[in-house]
């Protein structure tokens, strides 16, 4: 496999699997709200995508060629996947805008619901001309379906940066403010994205074009990750990430790099300069067992700075506080007010 297609394994690996963990978080909520409902199946067909291209991938490093029958599966969940996405990235940000307190009629919002989700009729064509007829070039750039399809995902996700813009103003918590304002900025970089890689033709230009290819193909992992990264750190949405997964992430890349990285080297180097790829590979294994507790703290330490220092802040003043108070035997109330105020100061400047 090449350098590209090892990275877009991984990226898709990772993918899959952040999907699938956060399709059971919505899962296990209770008492689901309309918007959540149809968010579960927008992460479920982004699941769908990512598990499309894992399949094809990983047959054609376990084989060394395409598997008709399975990349024409894999290329038909993947289709259907991305299909749908835009409809129920559509559907999603509408409800989530009427939720903040729009209001729309009913005929309205049914008639808005059934456009929405019309363009998903002639994927449903699309999907059993790859798996009945074998036609997987369908999915190719001369395909008179992409351009319309490519058109049709720039304005959902154009038009669920607007709502996501227009809920950063609306919201009132100040995390949830950023959330959105983050979510809106990264859909803006996905539209640019994807613009100059297909519309703009930029997958033509020499070595970088595969490269934003493959970043166009991942990008939808990065609002994902933004919102698990705003789940773990503030349960938004009443949503909780355990440690235990970022560390199953950090176990995948280690396993990704040995495959991909330790065990391909070695072979190179034995091929080439007639090293002992198996004494190689034992010493790198050896370095990479010792370089993963190393890793592990590094991420933590990193975590634990990215999500806790407001804690941390909280528990120093509260400290701090009560230190000035137990030192003053007969509380004076005048200077009990003077400490909390200075105390409220360094907390400021900090």
């Amino acid at each position: 496999m090449t350098l590209i297609e090892i990275v877009a394994l991984v990226g898709f690996i990772l993918g899959s699997i952040l999907h699938t963990i956060l399709s059971i978080l919505i899962i296990q909520r209770k008492n689901k709200k309309g918007s959540e409902l149809v968010f579960l199946f927008l992460v479920i067909s982004v699941a769908m995508w990512h598990y499309g291209n894992v399949i094809s991938l990983f047959s054609l490093m376990l084989f060394g060629k395409n598997v008709p029958i399975i990349n024409q599966s894999s290329n038909a969940v993947a289709c259907m996947g991305m299909g749908v996405t835009p409809s129920l990235l559509l559907h999603t940000a509408l409800l989530f805008l009427l939720e903040s307190g729009r209001k729309i009629k009913k005929k309205i919002m049914i008639t808005m619901v059934t456009i929405i989700y019309l363009p998903i009729i002639p994927l449903l064509f699309t999907a059993g001309r790859i798996v009945f007829f074998e036609e997987s070039d369908v999915l190719m750039d001369g395909s008179p379906l992409v351009k319309p399809f490519i058109i049709w995902l720039l304005f959902s996700i154009f038009t669920a940066a607007i709502i996501s813009r227009i809920l950063s103003t609306k919201v009132e918590e100040v995390e949830e403010q950023r959330f959105h304002f983050s979510i809106f900025w990264i859909l803006i970089f996905i539209i640019i994205l994807v613009t100059c890689t297909v519309l703009l033709k930029g997958r033509d230009i020499p070595y970088i074009g595969d490269y934003m290819v493959l970043a166009t193909m991942l990008s939808s992992i990065f609002p994902s990750i933004i919102f698990s990264y705003y789940v773990y750190r503030y349960n938004y949405m009443e949503f909780v990430l355990r440690r235990s997964i970022f560390y199953s992430f950090l176990a995948v890349l280690v396993i990704c790099f040995y495959y991909f990285g330790i065990r391909q080297l070695s072979k190179y180097l034995e091929l080439n300069y007639s090293i002992n790829a198996k004494v190689l590979e034992a010493v790198l294994i050896i370095a990479l067992v010792y370089w993963f507790p190393k890793l592990k703290e590094n991420i933590q330490g990193l975590i634990r700075k990215l999500s806790f220092k407001m804690i941390t802040d909280t528990e120093y003043l509260l400290n701090d506080l009560s230190h000035q108070i137990s030192a003053d035997l007969l509380i004076d109330l005048s200077l009990l007010l003077e400490n909390i105020v200075e105390s409220i100061k360094k907390s400021n400047c900090n």
